[in-house]
């Protein structure tokens, strides 16, 4: 997505039928930081206001990350964002 003159890219973009909404996601190499609940509101908001119908629900976030900090999860989160952990095998 081009805002202003810079280009920004979401890693994946969904629409999940069932909640009749578009999914952001996020991929992570790190733990979770503040500046990731930032990054992910911004691109909710942008399918929100950009690409979301008035019959659709509000979008949903899902930030797959390293390694949760319960800090962070704890102040920062809301209901639309979720985060999840990985690990490589």
């Amino acid at each position: 997505i081009k805002i202003g003159n810079t280009y920004n890219y979401i890693d994946i973009l969904l629409f999940n039928y069932i909640y009749n909404s578009f999914v952001v996601v996020e991929l992570k190499v790190t733990p979770l930081k503040k500046e990731h609940i930032s990054q992910i509101r911004f691109y909710m908001n942008y399918v929100d206001e950009n690409i979301r119908r008035n019959f659709q629900n509000k979008t949903i976030g899902i930030l797959m990350v390293r390694e949760n900090n319960k800090y962070v999860i704890k102040y920062l989160f809301d209901e639309k964002i979720k985060s999840i952990e990985y690990k490589l095998v």
